[in-house]
């Protein structure tokens, strides 16, 4: 062992307690075996008021929490028991002439180890140090024990029989089940107490490490001051992991038990204040130096990722920038409030204007105030469990949440902002109202000290103290972070590494603090507080709140967060935590699991629920529907194709008149291979265009049939049923024919065997008149104006490029999940690779058209929208509807609703850029977005900066 720069030591063999009283051997023991005997016989032989051992136990609870508390206070900050320890010749080879009672006390120190003087001079002056300090803390744990035993037995009031129920040897069943448990729980604490000993040995129950380290103990702590941790270690006993501190948390439950068997509230109000005065040593004194001796492993845990992160440095500070630039100074419930920000002022608003109600109103003397304050509780608690659970459901399957701000331009910051507001406002609005409820609810008791009065608000008061350490606990362990479920909405900052194949997954969850011993700790004592309230109002409307609080959190713990965890982590998280391995399978998985996750693991109730309950119910269900749906099925068809059928021959007898002499072999369609914008082929030979392009299509008629007003127009495939007549609209995706072939007679090629000559021309169709949704597509001929089909081209498909993203070895990824930092890190390379690709879509969008007419390409810092010509959308209108407006209305009128429809052409174009990123990025936005950002650089590094986590399949990439 070692202190600072002290050298390296072999600790002596120590004697244990009982085995030092058993066989004493340096004025330590005999001081301790002489003040056991003094207070036993003056119990014994002394009639002295029983006030006196409440004192006598107060003394020594006072020397254990304050004195000790002192002592090891100010060794931790400044070495100060060593420092007087070197000050008075104590340590090997003292400088100075050691004085009578120093060289007797170290003559017992010899004693008491069972050294010589070489032996002992090859120790450390820390060492000598602790080894008085122990003796000193022998004598205050025993004489507090001792003097606490005595202070129960001096207020035990025996048992009186009072002539209801069964009894024996004059004792009534209710004392002998008070006796029974009491007995129960002395020998559960005896057990905690010894296994403790025996798991954290001598060196942590004195609190060693104040001192020197242990060299073959690591120096990270775990969740219990006297707990080593090792990563590699084996775990410890699994009955040691039940609860958090167990040595100042379960390990007190003796001093209840003596409560229970005195049957005396003074015992059980006093113990209950010694508890709390160990909580808070263990807060000022063993925490306080933990934090200050090892660090915050938890928070550097959460800022990683993983507590074993091997990740560089400067990607951690990266994060813990970001986190920084995300909490800065959020409301949590009360805290950080500015009177600045307008959303703490409304926030603060909504709850002065519910306290003045609730003073307005008064006190609950008729049912419909009662029931309003009721119903008030029971909706802020549906918003808040419910509501705000089904949103997380669907960000953290859908990204529901961030997908809206991003599709109006903001980022995922800006969501998880958002909801920081929202989800802090409706949580203490959940708090503010059940409590409201409760207080006008309340009728305060007459008599405070008969009957369970008294108990009853106590056990409240320890509720709600509890529900306060679990919050505060939980938010130290998850952070602000994990607080906000941020990694439903930031998945930066929990993005694998290189090493990770899956990926949406991190390295996965630690289990620290409260999470090391139970999955969901926010499931069962976030209610703590409701409960307490709840027996001391004895209400049943806070009753009915409290239980269907309770349930919906439980229900938006394991169906929200444990499913989340489950498809964020996979099998990186734990199946059961500690309680449940010691309870199902006795400990044998091993408990030594740590938490410095924000989240949980799926947990074994509801995945007992789901392979036993949930399969049972299902079973039969499924079977009636299935039944059902096969019975009713080809009826169904039946019906339907009759109706068909009948539809297709009307439409089809009305129209064969009109095309029954055409020589409709001569007409034909077809996709010329040589047109200037390419073509491309899919496996199955369907002929494909990318999104925005130009369409031409070469068609074939007879010159002699072919008519002014014959017309092509493009459809979806499959929306006509009727392959003689077409029954949908085009919206405006058709050309007239005559106006391209006429005076062609070099194009027209003669018939040999019907004597007519065919004629061949090319309709290119562009902006408006094409497609502007990916999906399969066919080219119909119509005859003479109507809607008579005399030709039909093969389906041609529609499709996308999708962006092939590269990760930092160069290699393509799917979606953004490859790049370790996603779009915290900008790659200015990645970023001229979207600019290219996307500048290509927009000149598509715009109609800059440079391949075909030469166009002048759009320059990445130029106002898209600006390129929308005038001329040019004119030119689209005058072979539609608008061109009336010049006949009817005037040149005024004419001007006006032009430069109305150019505004909505320009939203139009706008709308097909935007959806054209939704498919080659996997991005929504708004078709506000291309207005607010205004170039093609801009987009591009918007589109850079936050992709969508669920990336929309492309359905076409190029090889």
């Amino acid at each position: 062992c070692f202190f600072g720069f002290s050298p390296v030591f072999q600790i002596p063999t120590i004697h244990s307690l009982i085995h030092c009283l058993l066989f004493p051997s340096s004025i330590f023991d005999w001081s301790i075996i002489f003040s056991i005997a003094l207070t036993v016989s003056v119990f014994l032989l002394v009639r002295l008021r029983k006030e006196y051992y409440l004192a006598l136990f107060i003394f020594w609870r006072v020397g254990y929490n304050v004195l000790l508390g002192l002592m090891l206070r100010s060794q931790s900050d400044w070495n100060l028991l060593v420092r007087f320890a070197k000050r008075y010749g104590f340590g090997q080879n003292a400088g100075k002439r050691r004085g009578v009672w120093q060289t007797y006390f170290i003559g017992e120190i010899i004693k008491k180890l069972d050294l010589d003087d070489k032996e002992f001079n090859s120790l450390p002056v820390e060492f000598t140090t602790w080894i008085l300090f122990r003796a000193f803390v022998d004598t205050v744990l025993v004489n507090d024990f001792l003097s606490h035993t005595l202070f129960g037995i001096a207020y035990f009031k025996p048992p009186v029989y009072d002539g209801n129920g069964p009894e024996l040897f004059g004792i009534g069943w209710r004392d002998w089940f008070r006796y029974s448990a009491g007995t129960l729980l002395l020998l559960i604490n005896y057990g905690i107490k010894m296994e403790g000993n025996r798991v954290v040995s001598d060196f942590a129950w004195y609190w060693g490490d104040f001192f020197f380290y242990q060299v073959n103990e690591p120096t990270t702590p775990t969740t219990d001051s006297k707990t080593p941790y090792s990563p590699t270690a084996p775990p410890p006993a699994s009955s040691f992991e039940l609860a958090p501190h167990p040595m100042y948390s379960v390990g007190y439950i003796g001093f209840y038990a003596t409560a229970l068997i005195a049957k005396s509230y003074t015992v059980f109000f006093v113990s209950l204040g010694a508890h709390l005065s160990q909580i808070l040593f263990f807060f000022f004194v063993e925490s306080h130096h933990f934090e200050r001796t090892y660090g915050n492993v938890a928070e550097e845990s959460i800022s990683t990722g993983n507590s074993n992160s091997l990740t560089p440095k400067i990607k951690k500070k990266k994060k813990k920038t970001v986190l920084q630039s995300l909490f800065r100074r959020d409301l949590l419930i009360f805290k950080n409030f500015d009177p600045f920000r307008s959303t703490d002022v409304l926030t603060v608003l909504v709850w002065v204007l519910t306290f003045l109600n609730a003073i307005v109103v008064g006190r609950v003397g008729e049912n419909h105030e009662k029931n309003w304050k009721v119903w008030q509780a029971l909706f802020w608690r549906l918003v808040f469990s419910g509501v705000l659970g089904y949103i997380l459901h669907l960000q953290s399957k859908y990204t529901f949440w961030s997908r809206h701000f991003i599709k109006f331009g903001e980022t995922s910051f800006d969501a998880f902002r958002h909801w920081k507001i929202i989800y802090n406002l409706c949580q203490s609005m959940t708090y503010i109202s059940f409590f409201l409820c409760a207080f006008m609810l309340y009728k305060p008791p007459e008599v405070w000290l008969v009957g369970s009065v008294m108990l009853k608000h106590t056990v409240a008061l320890i509720l709600i103290l509890l529900h306060i350490w679990t919050t505060f606990s939980i938010h130290k362990t998850l952070g602000e972070y994990g607080w906000f479920f941020g990694d439903f909405f930031i998945d930066s900052l929990t993005t694998p590494t290189k090493q990770t194949n899956h990926p949406t997954l991190s390295q996965g969850p630690t289990y620290t603090g409260l999470y090391r011993f139970l999955n969901h700790p926010n499931a069962w004592a976030a209610a703590a507080s409701a409960w307490g309230v709840t027996v001391v109002t004895g209400s049943p409307h806070v009753l009915m709140v409290t239980v269907l609080g309770q349930l919906s959190g439980w229900c938006f713990v394991f169906l929200v967060e444990a499913p989340h965890m489950r498809r964020r982590y996979g099998d990186s998280v734990r199946s059961q935590n500690l309680v449940d391995d010691l309870l199902v399978n006795g400990g044998a998985v091993g408990g030594a699991s740590m938490m410095s996750r924000s989240y949980e693991s799926g947990s074994y109730l509801s995945k007992t629920m789901s392979s036993s309950s949930l399969k049972k119910v299902k079973s039969p269900i499924a079977a009636v529907v299935q039944e059902a749906v096969n019975e009713v099925k080809p009826r169904v068809d039946k019906i339907v194709t009759g109706a068909r059928n009948i539809v297709k021959s009307n439409v089809e007898k009305s129209h064969w008149s009109q095309t029954q002499f055409l020589p409709r072999q001569l007409y034909t369609i077809t996709f010329p291979i040589t047109s200037p914008y390419p073509l491309f082929f899919s496996s199955s030979n369907i002929q494909r265009f990318q999104l925005g392009n130009p369409i031409t299509i070469q068609f074939t008629c007879a010159r002699e049939t072919l008519k002014r007003r014959d017309w092509i127009g493009i459809y979806p495939a499959g929306e006509n049923l009727s392959t003689e007549v077409t029954t949908s609209k085009s919206y405006s995706r058709w050309m007239f024919l005559t106006a391209t072939v006429k005076n062609e007679d070099d194009d027209t090629v003669p018939d040999e065997d019907q004597g007519l000559r065919v004629v061949t021309g090319n309709l290119c169709f562009r902006r408006g008149k094409i497609p502007w949704q990916v999906g399969t597509y066919e080219a119909r001929y119509h005859y003479d104006g109507g809607y008579s089909v005399v030709a039909i081209s093969k389906p041609f498909e529609i499709v996308a490029e999708c962006f092939q993203w590269m990760d930092d070895s160069g290699a393509v990824v799917v979606g953004r999940a490859g790049q370790e930092l996603g779009g915290l890190e900008k790659n200015e390379n990645e970023i001229l690779r979207i600019e290219a690709f996307l500048r290509v879509h927009v000149e598509r969008c715009v109609d800059v058209d440079v391949l075909g007419k030469g166009g002048i390409p759009l320059d990445v810092n130029e106002d898209i929208l600006a390129r929308v010509e005038m001329d040019e959308w004119i030119k689209d209108l005058s072979e539609n509807e608008y061109i009336f407006y010049l006949a009817w209305l005037g040149v005024f009128l004419t001007v006006f609703f032009f430069e109305a429809d150019f505004r909505i052409y320009k939203e139009n174009v706008a709308k097909r850029i935007v959806y054209g990123i939704k498919q080659m990025f996997g991005i929504e936005f708004s078709w506000h977005v291309v207005g607010y950002m205004g170039t093609v650089r801009l987009l591009a590094r918007r589109v850079e900066f936050w992709p969508c986590t669920n990336f929309i399949p492309c359905v076409f990439v190029y090889l």
